[in-house]
């Protein structure tokens, strides 16, 4: 028996996330006030993993067994240094919690395309 694996797409931009299910095409957007600070991204860190939480439960195939889930957190929207490792720890830490087992964070200030992201074709921030 094969597990099905899933794998979401999280475009982050303040105050909202956009969510892919890469295999399905199913998508959604969930509003957040726990990304609207006004130094950082992530403003409230229960906020953006009951947030990350909902769109797993959304999105993910709801089958007996299945896989891994990776998520795909692209941090689309920062401030001018950049995003801390302090920052992206607590995006992958929530990923974590919402039930992500694998964590990636592309290094490309534009969005991705499917084959890139399925493909894996693309480069990740360092150090996370």
């Amino acid at each position: 028996m094969i597990l099905t694996k899933s794998i979401l797409y999280l475009e982050v931009r303040k105050g909202l996330i956009k969510a892919t299910e890469l295999k399905s095409g199913r998508t959604t957007t969930k509003i957040s006030k726990a990304l609207t600070h006004p130094r950082s991204l992530m403003g409230d860190f229960f906020g953006v993993t009951k947030c990350i939480e909902s769109i797993v439960k959304e999105l993910s195939p709801k089958k007996f067994l299945s896989g891994p889930t990776t998520i795909i957190i692209h941090l689309l929207e920062n401030g001018d240094g950049g995003f801390t490792n302090v920052e992206t720890r607590a995006f992958k830490e929530a990923a974590l919690s919402a039930g992500g087992q694998r964590i990636k964070f592309p290094n490309k200030p534009i969005v991705l395309n499917k084959d890139e992201l399925l493909s894996g074709n693309f480069s990740c921030l360092d150090n996370i």
